[in-house]
């Protein structure tokens, strides 16, 4: 796999239901194996996906772990990451098994974000870092409590990790001049009024392309 060369996407084909399909992926039996990776350019929208996916999955249906890579220690272990990040946004020490076992059926789901982070980090090597993941993926099964994982990087720095066999790697187009000139023809629609009581003009389409 050489995901960080365009040249290696040209015979992907694009797909424009991102969310559909990953929200029907994570309850695949393949997305328990080995993670679904997520690459993009910078600013692309990928730690924006991972909080939009979070936030729509339904409670009832999914316990969703997001872990801010670049905020957790670099050089812990997979389960040590997400109990530090589920104590930093709760407050409360609970371990992953605990986790697990609260989510009484639910499909448990990390979504890591900022892999290109741990790559960049000082002194610790991450390049069998996806690997680990499906290893840790592959306990959860054996334990009954499959769990998907999503990860999230730079396209620059995809090469320098390994994948394991069946992980799944998208990349997010970026946004043509359509698409941004809907956005904000949407976003002026919404916030015209207060623009205009405030004495401003609503943002010109020709401004954020």
């Amino acid at each position: 796999a050489r995901p960080a060369e365009e040249e290696w996407w040209q015979p992907a084909r694009v797909r424009r239901d991102l969310s559909a399909y990953l929200v029907a992926s994570l309850t695949s039996p393949a997305a328990w194996a080995a993670p679904i990776v997520v690459l993009g350019q910078p600013g692309a929208g990928k730690s924006v996906l991972t909080k939009v996916l979070a936030a729509q999955l339904p409670d009832t249906d999914f316990l969703v772990v997001r872990v801010a890579l670049r905020e957790v220690p670099a050089d812990a272990d997979l389960q040590d990451q997400i109990e530090t990040a589920v104590r930093a946004s709760t407050g409360e020490r609970i371990s992953w098994p605990d986790l697990a076992r609260a989510a009484a059926g639910a499909q448990l789901v990390v979504m890591l974000d900022g892999f290109d982070e741990l790559l960049q980090a000082t002194g610790v090597s991450h390049s069998d870092y996806l690997v680990k993941i499906a290893a840790f993926q592959q306990r959860e099964v054996d334990l009954g409590r499959p769990v998907a994982v999503v990860v999230t990087s730079r396209s620059a720095v995809a090469d320098r990790t390994r994948y394991p066999d069946g992980s799944v790697a998208l990349r997010l187009e970026p946004f043509h001049d359509g698409q941004v000139a809907e956005w904000v023809r949407r976003w002026n629609r919404h916030n015209e009024t207060e623009l205009r009581a405030r004495g401003l003009d609503p943002l010109p389409a020709d401004v954020a392309q």
